[in-house]
């Protein structure tokens, strides 16, 4: 791109040429443009400099994503049934003591597989066709859009020849802008987009200059109505007209995890200056687990509002090894590539915090209910009777979310029947630089390098264990669906021996070993929820949406929990800045949101189940 923002790519079917050569303008065009006021030609101008993104791109690269990630995911699991068929060739005969159950529980496992690898290929099928459609898509659109470029590109030119014309002074015999008062009726449709996206980023500009000059009212207060709070309960969603959100409209965030404050930033790069995160602990604490997986499209998310990739991926290595373990013995080794990277929950969250400025993230404020207050604006109620409006209201609150319970209490979380017990070493095995993942039969262990805050290199694994509800009472205190995470204090000496033993019996000794000389220990029930039908809820005149593991957490054998949290933010994003700078409906452009965003949820909560029988997880409940 140039200086003016544009894209420097030729449009179809435009030929390479002279920038300097003289433009021959239309009758009409011409005419158009000696009828047009000062004003209205410099708005042409202005116009022409705005970047337009070419439709459906990031769409088209979402979907390649998902094929590259579910190809990735078959032939991971291709490899793993060619290693369960070589076990079960080398097997002795089933005659032997003790090989007839090793056998069977060899060919069960090989059927798991092979039913998996039906539905991952018949997803890679779909993604595929997906791509292909988007394409040819894209292609039109790109045709539709290059011919608008061309429209808006054409006007600038003729409006730059017309005040050329007119900076002398008079033109023929007449002010240069036309006398007495007459009603413009803009040609098309499209040119009353033009003037109102204008006016709106001649604003935005406007305050970004401030900005950057250090002016002050970066962050506007949030209104705060006085009104006696209510008891908890489903949100009133009375619709209403959406109010226009335009830069200094008030935005309110619910969360401070990972998903909140991405899209803090996100809108605070797209010029929203007026928007605010409530945490309600007093300090925000992981709640699926210490190591995450980002894919490329995540990090480049990241990238775009600062958070570089070396920053928080210290070990940058994309190579997952798949241990498998029989008899606390390693057959072999089988090694596939992640399409993205690993970090840590802290590492992501601290960087992420660093760049929020001071005043934005208000913790211990714990929402407890939300409804329109007298001028039909949504009004956030927190613990302790304050209260906020917002015309946006985003939750990104989590797994237990508020937010969910108050916009969609019919879908409550289910537990999955296993636990995650997590557990973080100060020291780390010299050879441990990936991601490794040992799979005993009926669970799963995992190990990653972490950073140290001291500098130095720990380890963080997680176990993967059948857990009925009964036996997490009695390790942890309450029910999988109540205690979401169980924090260190948390964890019962029981809780503890258990792991410890289902460690010395499953695992290899070194990877046992690792286990019993971990004193930080913490849990996380494996929850499951029904697939959301939507995102956006009307709360008066304001719109309520739900993010992240606020819409639907997914199991992390899928990693995708923060990946949907961030592409969803980013999305939302771009929406609202369709309907701010070009005049989309606010009903529309989040519907359109939405669509978007829903099937990869979906997709995620099937995968989920899916991935966890696969491994023999989960007891019924």
């Amino acid at each position: 791109m140039d200086g003016a923002g544009r894209h420097t790519e030729p449009l179809p079917g435009e030929e390479a040429g002279s920038a300097t050569a003289p433009v021959a303008l239309q009758a009409d065009l011409a005419e158009e443009m000696r009828a047009a006021d000062t004003d209205e030609l410099l708005s042409w101008v202005e116009q022409a400099r705005v970047e337009v993104e070419r439709p459906l791109q990031l769409e088209l690269a979402v979907a390649r994503t998902t094929v590259e990630r579910a190809s990735s995911h078959r032939d991971e699991e291709r490899l793993v049934l060619q290693g369960l068929q070589r076990q079960l060739a080398k097997a002795e005969p089933w005659w032997r003591p003790g090989s007839r159950r090793r056998r069977a529980d060899l060919q069960a496992r090989i059927a798991a597989r092979q039913q998996l690898l039906a539905s991952l290929g018949e997803r890679v099928r779909h993604a595929e066709e997906q791509v292909s459609q988007l394409r040819q898509a894209s292609q039109a659109a790109v045709e539709v859009w290059a011919a608008q470029q061309r429209r808006v590109l054409d006007r600038a030119v003729a409006a730059v020849q017309e005040l050329q014309r007119r900076e002398p002074g008079l033109l023929d015999g007449r002010p240069a802008d036309p006398v007495g008062p007459r009603e413009r009726v803009p040609p098309a449709a499209l040119a009353v987009d033009e003037a109102t996206s204008h006016r709106d980023r001649s604003h935005d500009r406007s305050a970004r200059s401030d900005r950057a000059q250090g002016g002050e009212g970066d962050h506007g207060q949030l209104a705060t109505p006085q009104v006696a709070p209510g008891p908890l309960g489903r949100a009133p969603q009375q619709q209403g007209p959406g109010a226009a959100v335009n830069v200094d409209s008030p935005i309110a965030i619910v969360g401070g995890s990972i998903t909140g404050p991405v899209l803090y930033l996100l809108l605070r790069q797209a010029g929203f200056r007026n928007v605010h995160i409530y945490e309600a602990t007093p300090r925000a604490v992981p709640q699926a687990g210490g190591v995450i997986g980002l894919d490329h499209t995540s990090l480049g998310v990241l990238d775009t509002i600062g958070v570089p990739q070396p920053e928080i991926v210290p070990f940058p290595s994309q190579r997952v090894v798949s241990i498998k373990v029989a008899d606390r013995h390693e057959p072999g080794r089988v090694q596939t590539l992640y399409p993205g990277r690993n970090t840590t929950w802290t590492l992501a969250h601290d960087a992420l915090l660093e760049r929020l400025p001071a005043g934005v993230l208000q913790t211990g404020a714990r929402v407890v209910g939300l409804a329109p207050d007298a001028d039909g604006r949504a009004a956030l109620q927190f613990q302790g009777a304050d209260r906020a409006a917002a015309d946006l209201v985003a939750f990104a609150d989590g797994r237990k979310s508020t937010g969910r319970k108050l916009l969609d209490p019919d879908r409550p979380l289910h537990y999955a029947g296993y636990v995650a017990h997590r557990g973080q070493l100060d020291d780390c095995p010299p050879e441990l630089r990936d991601f490794w993942r040992y799979e005993p039969g009926g669970t799963q262990f995992t190990l990653f390098p972490i950073r140290q805050p001291n500098g130095g290199i720990g380890t963080d694994w997680t176990f993967y264990l059948d857990a009925s509800p009964e036996q997490f009472r009695a390790h942890f205190g309450a029910d999988p669906t109540t205690r979401t995470f169980v924090l260190p204090h948390q964890v019962s000496d029981d809780a503890r021996a258990y792991v410890d033993a289902m460690a010395a019996t499953l695992l290899t000794p070194n990877a046992a070993d690792l286990v019993h000389r971990t004193s930080r220990r913490m849990a996380v029930p494996v929850l499951d929820i029904a697939p959301p039908t939507r995102m956006v809820y009307p709360i008066g005149s304001s719109r309520a949406l739900l993010l992240g593991d606020a819409l639907a957490p997914v199991r992390p054998h899928t990693a995708r929990g923060a990946n949907n949290g961030i592409d969803q933010a980013a999305a939302l994003v771009s929406a609202l800045a369709q309907h701010r700078d070009d005049g989309v409906d606010l009903d529309v452009a989040l519907s359109t949101w939405q669509e978007r965003c829903l099937p990869m949820v979906i997709e995620s909560l099937d995968r989920g189940p899916e991935l966890g029988r696969a491994l023999g997880l989960g007891l019924e409940v």
